[in-house]
């Protein structure tokens, strides 16, 4: 016991020990200070199909089917006509969603008001999600877990 005690105590006094001990207490700190891995940025543009349902605040409808499709519906559209063009630019990075709206104007047509995007290529995961329509100036920020039967209605700031 005694010759041990006698081994532990050179040991913590070597130069060697702490050099090890410093490289241990340096990995350790690099390990938990590494940015997440939460990989490339895919961006996709999805099209919309253009409706009139009378539904008059701005928000977004979010539900998923039983494929796991997410169809996302704004409602509280204003001044678009069915000649018109709204389509989501979407990019996502790992299981963060950032959705703009891009608008394109037609004086052609009835006035709309809804326009709903289907997303076919999400996962059974949880995803963050921020929807952005720069031309009204509104957003929304939720949480979606792709899951069939989920139904998400979230007022547009």
């Amino acid at each position: 016991m005694t010759q041990s005690l006698l081994i532990m105590a050179s040991l913590t006094g070597s130069v060697e020990f702490y050099v090890i001990a410093a490289f241990v207490a340096t990995a350790i700190v690099a390990l938990c200070v590494r940015p997440s891995g939460r990989g490339e940025a895919i961006t996709e543009f999805i099209t919309s199909r253009l409706s009139a349902d009378g539904y008059t605040d701005a928000c977004i409808e979010v539900t998923v089917d039983d494929a796991l499709r997410v169809h996302i519906i704004r409602h509280g559209l204003t001044d678009i006509r069915s000649g018109a063009s709204v389509a989501l630019a979407l990019t996502r990075i790992g299981f963060d969603i950032s959705i703009e709206e891009r608008v394109a104007a037609s004086p052609d047509g009835y006035m709309v008001d809804s326009a709903e995007f289907v997303i076919d290529n999400l996962g059974p995961e949880r995803y963050h999600i921020k929807y952005n329509s720069s031309e009204s100036g509104r957003f929304a920020a939720f949480t979606l877990t792709v899951k069939p039967g989920i139904h998400i209605i979230k007022p547009m700031m």
